[in-house]
């Protein structure tokens, strides 16, 4: 598709950074006892801020859960269907312990 115009007033887009790698957030980990967690963090920070994510993220949003209750021959099914986007999120999301890091 053909530039229309020139666009001024957007930054660009932050893809493929790690925000974990902020020295703030670094520093207060260790600080606070969460040293152990570094590697980790540091891991899902580069995946959290990965162009892929983000895609998925944004697919994920735009795309919501469709409830279907009824099967097409009339039976009670209540299933809900995603994205599968959030599919990928949620595989990370478990794999990585967020599920449970309340607890």
């Amino acid at each position: 598709m053909a530039e229309t115009h020139v666009v001024t007033n957007q930054a660009p887009p932050l893809l493929d950074h790690n925000p974990a790698t902020s020295p703030a957030l670094m520093e207060a980990l260790v600080r606070e006892g969460g040293g152990w967690g570094v590697d980790e963090v540091t891991e899902l920070g580069a995946l959290g801020g990965s162009a892929r994510a983000q895609r998925w993220g944004e697919l994920a949003d735009r795309n919501r859960p469709v409830l279907h209750t009824h099967d097409r021959y009339g039976h009670r099914v209540d299933e809900v269907e995603f994205d599968p986007a959030y599919h990928e999120l949620m595989n990370v999301a478990v794999t990585h312990g967020l599920h449970g890091a309340p607890w």
